[in-house]
């Protein structure tokens, strides 16, 4: 068992990248997820494009 969370961040990107990060309503955000066992240890983190696992 463990946690599940997500969350947007508010981004400021320049004029050329803002339709990869323009959301549903329009603001630009980053998407962000983390997953994280009983013990509090990290062991999946997505940012925007990026993701990181613990094997």
């Amino acid at each position: 068992m463990g946690i599940l969370d997500g969350t947007h961040i508010y981004i400021s990107p320049t004029a050329e990248e803002q339709a990869s990060y323009a959301n549903r309503k329009k603001r630009m955000t980053i998407n962000n997820l983390i997953l994280v066992d009983i013990d509090g240890e990290i062991l999946y983190v997505k940012a925007g494009r990026y993701s990181i696992s613990r094997n």
